[in-house]
């Protein structure tokens, strides 16, 4: 009797372990199996392939809206099953010839709830709800690259899961349910997982997509904070309004985290408050008259001051492009430009009287002022043509969010730094104009 027991106790722990591996571990495909994965008819091949020491699945995109989905793997309630977890995985896009990487090369990876999407073309519509996670960063050509997407309820405030990896977006759900009902739903009742094999948006033919490493991961989650310890910004993700932040010329737009400024422009992944503001190097009546609407200038009184050569520091900030560049639709000869300074106190500014009068350096004095660095806003902003689409299913780019990095040596100052300064650079180019959201500041010592 008392064997019997133990081979009970044995069994059912080893049984108990077999689920819980199931649930919680990875799937690596090393075992040369295909599980639940299966295609819609046009894909032209899903295998498992041996490369170098690991197998990985693969899958050659045929004709069509080519799509690869699991409905018996991923069942179930994921928030029970994977609490605060990521949904991580490993991808490899083999591009065709003459792809632009910049616009489009960004893996389109779904869950779904309801029937599976057994028809390519109506992958979209045949299950009930359909969540896209929309990554942060594209993928190089045939370069490996791992994603974690987050896996939690939508906030109180209504906020679908993000972090630096990307967002989670409803694309289709009955017309009666909010977007945060939908994810909570879904995330819930999870029928299957779905990989679209063409690229980005306008189905153009990828060649091959390899995935390895599915895995249940621990992995951060937004909740509309900034993690940034012995942070110098103070209110660095506009929490407490504009506390710490003062704003000259064109003001800084205070905004929730999902307001959006017209429809679809909310910045992306949202993480609370955001504050907007033009970066316009175009210039206005030949800079003799001041356009209050084009000439932003953001402060920030620093939480300590920054002393001269005490080393480096690292500032870094979330930006999404809220509108295209250029004026008036025109396109700009180059990308706007965004400069950072720091500053000897901020008080008693020079009158702004045109667009690019007085110079930056020259608004708080030049002894007062110092340049730390200077970049373009490149990334979405509307250059290229595609990304100004505002009427189809998929809105992903306008508003996406990004996130700019400045390294910088405390050797550059002569005096103690108690404010920061963000305004676009002295550069004029024309029709170079830009409305973003910033959010996030984190200027750390390194």
């Amino acid at each position: 009797m008392f064997t019997m027991k133990i081979n009970n106790f044995i069994f059912t722990f080893i049984f108990f372990n077999l689920l819980t591996n199931i649930n919680s571990q990875c799937l690596d495909f090393e075992n040369g199996k295909l599980g639940g994965w299966k295609h819609n008819g046009k894909v032209s091949a899903l295998t498992i392939i041996q490369e170098t020491n690991s197998k990985r699945l693969k899958a050659v995109d045929g004709t069509g809206n080519s799509i690869i989905y699991n409905d018996v793997d991923y069942k179930g309630d994921w928030i029970q099953k994977y609490p605060s977890k990521c949904l991580s995985f490993s991808l490899r896009q083999d591009y065709p010839s003459n792809f632009n990487v910049a616009n489009d090369a960004f893996p389109i990876v779904m869950l779904y709830q309801g029937t599976n999407p057994s028809n390519g073309n109506n992958y979209h519509t045949q299950p009930t709800i359909i969540a896209h996670f929309i990554p942060t960063f594209n993928i190089s050509d045939n370069t490996w690259a791992s994603f974690y997407a987050p896996i939690s309820l939508a906030t109180t405030n209504g906020l679908l899961p993000s972090n630096d990896y990307g967002r989670w977006w409803i694309s289709n759900k009955p017309s009666s349910m909010s977007n945060s009902n939908a994810w909570n739903q879904l995330i819930r009742n999870v029928s299957g997982i779905i990989y679209k094999t063409d690229i980005g948006w306008n189905n153009q033919p990828l060649g091959e997509i390899l995935i390895d490493d599915l895995c249940f991961a621990n992995c951060q989650i937004n909740n509309g904070t900034v993690t940034c310890n012995n942070n110098y910004i103070s209110n660095p993700g506009f929490e407490n309004g504009m506390t710490g932040w003062t704003s000259l010329g064109n003001s800084c737009t205070l905004y929730n985290a999902s307001q959006a400024i017209q429809p679809d422009w909310a910045p992306q992944p949202s993480s609370g408050k955001h504050c907007a503001i033009w970066v316009s190097n175009h210039q206005v009546n030949n800079n003799s008259t001041y356009n209050g609407n084009f000439r932003s200038i953001l402060l920030n009184q620093l939480n300590n001051s920054i002393l001269p050569n005490s080393g480096k520091y690292k500032l870094t900030f979330d930006y999404a492009c809220l509108n295209t560049c250029g004026k008036d639709g025109g396109n700009p000869s180059t990308y706007p430009e965004i400069s950072i300074y720091g500053l000897v106190g901020a008080n008693n500014p020079t009158n702004i009287t045109g667009s690019h009068s007085p110079s930056n350096s020259n608004i708080f004095g030049t002894s007062r002022t110092f340049l730390i660095q200077t970049t373009s806003i490149n990334n979405s902003c509307g250059k290229e043509p595609n990304l100004r689409w505002m009427n189809q299913l998929y809105r992903n780019q306008r508003g996406k969010k990004y996130k700019l990095e400045f390294i910088f040596d405390s050797n550059i100052f002569n005096q103690n730094i108690s404010h920061l300064m963000l305004t676009h650079s002295d550069q004029v180019i024309a029709n170079g104009r830009v409305f973003i959201s910033v959010d996030n500041f984190c200027l750390i010592k390194i």
